[in-house]
């Protein structure tokens, strides 16, 4: 997944559920980790 820039914020496409809850997960972030 390519990173992109949205409201100065830096996020992964499809990444919804981080933006809905504001506050991410330890599962999410250990997503956005193996993601790279």
């Amino acid at each position: 997944m390519k990173p992109t820039f949205t409201g100065g914020s830096l996020c992964f496409k499809g990444d919804t559920k981080a933006k809905k809850k504001k506050r991410k997960s330890k599962h999410d972030f250990q997503e956005e980790k193996n993601a790279k």
